[in-house]
């Protein structure tokens, strides 16, 4: 029976951190407190996958949604929470 338990724990840790294909939906979906409980897993996949470096703002919201700030001020940035720690 221990083993049993150490087995299933040990598959839902595998689980919880493994990587998903960046899906934009899915990138934007709000979870409970405000978190985005699906960018940590993409993350990988969309550095890896999609040219971000270059796009204008009109295709950087059409990728990735609304940033959560941004700045026209040079150097121009765009900020997208991926973990949000809540203490």
């Amino acid at each position: 029976m221990r083993i049993l338990v150490i087995a299933v724990l040990v598959l839902f840790v595998c689980a919880c951190k493994q990587d998903k294909k960046f899906q934009e939906e899915a990138w934007n979906e709000k979870g409970d407190l405000g978190i985005y409980p699906n960018r940590e897993k993409m993350l990988k996949d969309l550095m890896s996958h999609h040219q971000l470096i270059g796009l204008n703002y009109k295709q950087l919201i059409k990728l990735l949604g609304e940033p959560e700030k941004f700045s026209d001020k040079e150097p121009i940035t765009a900020t997208y929470n991926i973990v949000t720690d809540i203490d």
